[in-house]
C-alpha cells in the first residue's frame, strides 16, 4: 500500500532547531511527558536512517512529497475486533496497539490525518527506524502544529492477533507528547495516532459507536444490512481528511469525516451556532450544533467536518473495496 508524505522539509535542521530553541526540560532516562530529547540522541537516531528499500519499500516523488509503496503490509484473511480505550466522556475510537513488545498502548484512529504519528520516547522504546538516508520530514496538515516530525518505520504493529508489517510513522521529537495530534483525548493519552495510511489496506473498518467497538477485516467484503442501512456515501482520501459529498443549508460539497473529534459539526467562522439541516445521501439531521473549526485546532482552510458525536447512535463502516462510507442503525441487542 502507499503512504504519502504531505510536505518534505529540511528535517534535520528543523528538528535540531526545536531542540536548541526549546525552553522545555531535557529528557532523562525516565522522561516526563513533554520533555525534549537531547540533541545528541536525536542526531544519533537520524544518523542511523535506513534506505526504505532495505525493507522492500519503494519511494517515489508524489505531488505532496514522497510516496512509500509496499508499506503497511497485511496478511490475508485476518480479522480483529477490539473495544475503545478512550474514557466514557469521549467517543474517539482509540484501540490497544502492540509492537514487538507484549504490552498494548493506546492508538487513536484519526480519519482526518493522512499519516501515522508517534512521540520520540515511544518510537525508541518500540524500535522504530528512521528512514533516509537523508531523513524525510513533515508537519501535519489536519491540525496546526509547528513541530516537524521525521519519518520512521515500525517493523510490526498488532491489534489482537492481527499483524501489520512495515508501519510508516512520523516521529515527533518530543517525549510522550503528541501535542495537537492528540485531538484533546486524554486519560489515557494516545501513544500512536493512526491515520489514512493505516486504514487504506483493510477491506473494511466497522465502528459500532453504541457499544464502543471497532472491527478490522483484511480480506472479507462488507455487506451492509439493507433494513438498517441509512446512507451509502462515496469516500475520498486526501490531505484534507476522509471526505464525502454532502449539503448543509447553503453549503454543498466535500465534508470531512472526523471520527477522532468529539463534536457534531464544525466549519471555519460559522455564521450561526445551529444549522438547519445536514444531508449525507439519504441521511438527514436537523438542528445541527456547529463549532468553529479554529477552536478545534484546525486551520481556516479546513473543510466543514462531521465529528463522532453525529454518529453516537450509529454503526459507521469504511469500505475500502467499494470506497463507500455506510451509516447503519445498530443491530438489536
Amino acid at each position: 500500500m502507499k503512504s504519502r508524505s504531505s510536505q518534505t522539509l529540511p528535517v534535520r535542521c528543523l528538528c535540531l532547531a526545536i531542540l536548541l530553541g526549546s525552553c522545555g526540560c531535557r529528557s532523562t532516562d525516565d522522561p516526563r511527558r513533554g520533555t525534549i530529547p537531547p540533541k545528541a540522541l536525536v542526531e544519533k537516531v537520524l544518523d542511523k536512517a535506513q534506505d526504505p528499500r532495505k525493507y522492500w519499500i519503494k519511494v517515489y516523488r508524489g505531488e505532496h512529497g514522497p510516496i512509500f509503496e509496499d508499506s503497511h503490509r497485511l496478511h490475508p484473511n485476518q480479522h480483529a475486533e477490539v473495544e475503545f480505550e478512550t474514557n466514557k466522556q469521549s467517543l474517539a475510537p482509540m484501540i490497544p496497539g502492540m509492537t514487538r513488545k507484549k504490552e498494548s498502548h493506546p492508538a487513536l484512529i484519526d480519519t482526518l490525518s493522512e499519516h501515522n504519528w508517534i512521540d520520540f520516547y515511544h518510537a525508541l522504546q518500540f524500535g522504530a527506524i528512521a528512514l533516509g538516508p537523508e531523513p524525510y520530514g513533515l508537519r501535519p496538515t489536519h491540525v496546526l502544529d509547528s513541530t516537524t516530525s521525521f519519518v520512521g518505520l515500525l517493523p510490526t504493529f498488532r491489534i489482537g492477533m492481527m499483524q501489520m508489517e512495515s508501519l510508516v510513522v512520523n516521529i515527533r521529537p518530543v517525549n510522550m507528547d503528541l501535542g495537537p495530534l492528540e485531538r484533546g483525548v486524554k486519560d489515557p493519552y494516545p501513544v500512536f495516532v493512526l491515520g489514512q495510511d493505516f486504514l487504506k489496506p483493510f477491506s473494511f473498518i466497522r465502528i459500532d459507536f453504541p457499544i464502543r467497538t471497532i472491527a478490522f477485516s483484511v480480506s472479507q467484503p462488507y455487506k451492509p444490512d439493507p433494513v438498517k442501512l441509512l446512507a451509502a456515501c462515496t469516500i475520498e482520501y486526501g490531505n484534507r481528511g476522509l471526505t464525502v459529498q454532502g449539503t448543509l443549508d447553503n453549503y454543498e460539497g466535500a465534508i470531512a469525516i472526523d471520527l477522532a473529534g468529539d463534536y457534531e459539526f464544525a466549519i471555519p467562522y460559522p455564521e450561526a451556532s445551529v444549522e438547519t439541516q445536514l444531508t449525507l445521501g439519504s441521511f438527514v439531521r436537523r438542528q445541527v450544533p456547529v463549532k468553529n473549526s479554529l477552536d478545534l485546532g484546525f486551520s481556516a482552510r479546513s473543510l466543514p467536518s462531521i465529528g463522532n458525536q453525529m454518529f453516537k447512535d450509529l454503526v459507521v463502516t469504511i469500505d475500502n473495496r467499494t470506497m463507500t462510507l455506510y451509516l447503519e442503525k445498530p443491530p438489536l441487542r
